[in-house]
């Protein structure tokens, strides 16, 4: 039988419901692999945002100042760039544990505009 990401059949005979059946990759895995995979994952997301928040409040008390896409910010508005942000994981970080439907996809595009906020600053002195 194929598998279908959409259809709740996973082998013959047998149906599941729960958010692990959309993900492809766990297609030729058993379910207890899927549920301690995602959970893995999430918790090690939720880490990585809470760090998020954590570590640049850290960087300010010692320097303030902050990048924002290429401009370099001081005094408050780098305080508001790095609470603002902070903030936003510790948001994402709460709703990946209340199991959000769209979380892991919003959690994605803010690590995303991070990594490009982080890759263009170096440019700005070229």
């Amino acid at each position: 039988m194929v598998f279908h990401p959409s259809s709740d059949v996973v082998s013959k005979n047998r149906t599941t419901k729960g958010i692990y059946d959309k993900y492809e990759f766990f297609k030729f895995v058993g379910e207890k692999m899927k549920t301690h995979s995602i959970k893995v994952i999430k918790y090690a997301l939720v880490a990585m945002l809470i760090l998020n928040f954590v570590l640049p409040l850290i960087t300010f008390t010692v320097n303030q100042e902050a990048w924002f896409f290429g401009y370099k910010l001081g005094g408050v508005k780098a305080s508001c760039w790095l609470l603002v942000n902070g903030g936003v994981g510790l948001v994402l970080a709460y709703s990946l544990l209340k199991n959000v439907e769209h979380c892991l996809l919003v959690t994605f595009l803010f690590f995303a505009v991070n990594f490009v906020n982080i890759m263009i600053a170096p440019l700005q002195g070229l």
